[in-house]
């Protein structure tokens, strides 16, 4: 987590506004994908997504996995992940 408030920090130097999500579980990380996407729409501009958790690979498909996933097996990972 120090690590994304680090860059958090450097990014808004930069002038970025900085959506930030930390131990995130799925529904706080669906929120702030939205808040992201959102602002996107509105205003534009240059956009860097960052995601500094544990994700998984499927049939050639990433997803990203929020604090509260619980991943018995590959073929469960599409409900609770992102």
């Amino acid at each position: 987590m120090q690590e994304a408030r680090h860059l958090a920090s450097r990014l808004r130097y930069l002038g970025f506004q900085v959506e930030t999500a930390e131990s995130a579980d799925r529904e706080e990380m669906f929120d702030a994908l939205g808040r992201f996407e959102r602002r996107l729409e509105h205003r534009g501009g240059i956009a860097l997504f960052h995601y500094g958790g544990h994700a998984v690979q499927v049939d050639g498909e990433n997803f990203l996995i929020p604090v509260d996933a619980d991943l018995p097996d590959q073929e469960r990972v599409l409900f609770p992940t992102i």
